[in-house]
């Protein structure tokens, strides 16, 4: 009885065995090779909508400008995208003019290049290629900030949210009236004349963000924060692809008070956004990198910064006393003046 036991799990311990050996390969005995990881700069599988649905279905609007730079470079294949924005704001007699620039070129295998321009002279410049993330702020050089490919899907969200930030605010407001189809970037479209509507539908709910999300936030700063925008004027040009929904072309000029008339604050924005398709194969490097040396933080964390109690005192307290008192005095003396 006891040999019988002992051959049963002998067996059963070279099952075993033979199941944990073969577990990684397939039927012909080869070595299974592992799933790479989801690239999220290209979606996997796109979550668009119809195009003709666009003109009887806010929720079909939302999805369609929900679409990302991701869902653009799994349904383009790559692609090439230019958008100039005009932004006027207004508060009593108080001017505010914006002109921004975007250019973009997206591969199909997630490599792009981000270049942003504007009259404030605050633009930049991203690169993403062989797993590294490149940035060029205004004038200075390109510089090497991540390695992180979730680095980069942040900075390629910033790229596309002009339009869905438009649909964010005037969307309940818009009529389209769909006017016949033609191409776009190599995909069929059709073609939308947008207007403004009397006849207010209900957005569908979005979660609380940014503009880029597509919905404006309850905490905005400034002057503007908690007041409601109230859409006067709308108008403009709209081509989606007939498959997905994505938005190959936006022409569109709108105004809106913010918090109503009474606080006589106002934004006027021009839009012009286009896919097309991309103009290069591949996305080199840039050719001047600086390398920057990040300092490692100490592990004690007193000796990289003491706090003051621990700091010894000055030599000569006095003598600082004294030339604080001194600089006081001039102050005052250049104020009388």
């Amino acid at each position: 009885m006891k040999e019988s036991l002992q051959t049963t799990r002998c067996l059963l311990l070279v099952i075993g065995l033979c199941v944990v050996s073969l577990w990684g390969c397939d039927r012909t005995g080869q070595r299974l090779e592992e799933n790479p990881p989801p690239n999220p700069l290209v979606t996997k599988k796109v979550k668009g909508t119809e195009g003709h649905l666009l003109s009887g279905s806010k929720k079909a609007l939302v999805r369609s400008a929900h679409l990302s730079a991701a869902d653009a470079a799994k349904i383009l294949k790559g692609f090439s995208y230019t958008a100039k924005a005009n932004y006027v704001y207004k508060k009593g007699e108080k001017t505010l003019k914006l002109r921004e620039t975007i250019q973009m070129e997206q591969m199909a295998t997630g490599a792009y290049r981000l270049k942003v321009t504007n009259n404030r002279q605050k633009g930049y410049e991203v690169v993403w290629t062989n797993k590294t993330l490149y940035q060029k702020m205004r004038n200075r050089p390109f510089r090497v900030i991540s390695n992180d490919i979730d680095d980069a899907y942040r900075w390629q969200q910033r790229a596309i949210g002009r339009w869905r930030s438009i649909v964010g605010i005037f969307g309940k407001y818009l009529a389209l009236t769909q006017g016949g189809g033609t191409n776009l970037a190599g995909r069929s479209c059709y073609k939308y004349q947008i207007a403004m509507t009397k006849e207010v539908q209900d957005m569908p709910k979005t979660p609380e963000g940014t503009a880029w999300a597509g919905k404006v936030p309850d905490h905005t700063r400034g002057d503007a924060a908690k007041k409601p925008r109230l859409p006067e004027s709308a108008r403009g040009t709209l081509w989606v692809d007939q498959e997905t929904g994505l938005p190959l072309k936006v022409v569109f000029k709108g105004r809106y008070t913010i918090g109503g008339s009474k606080e006589k604050m106002s934004a006027t924005l021009n839009l012009e956004a286009t896919y097309k398709r991309p103009t290069s194969s591949s996305i080199a490097p840039p050719a001047k990198v600086v390398a920057v040396n990040r300092e490692v933080d100490a592990y004690d964390p007193f000796q990289r910064k003491k706090p003051g109690f621990l700091l010894p005192p000055p030599e000569d307290k006095k003598a600082g006393k004294t030339k604080t008192r001194k600089r006081r005095r001039r102050r005052r003396r250049r104020r009388n003046q």
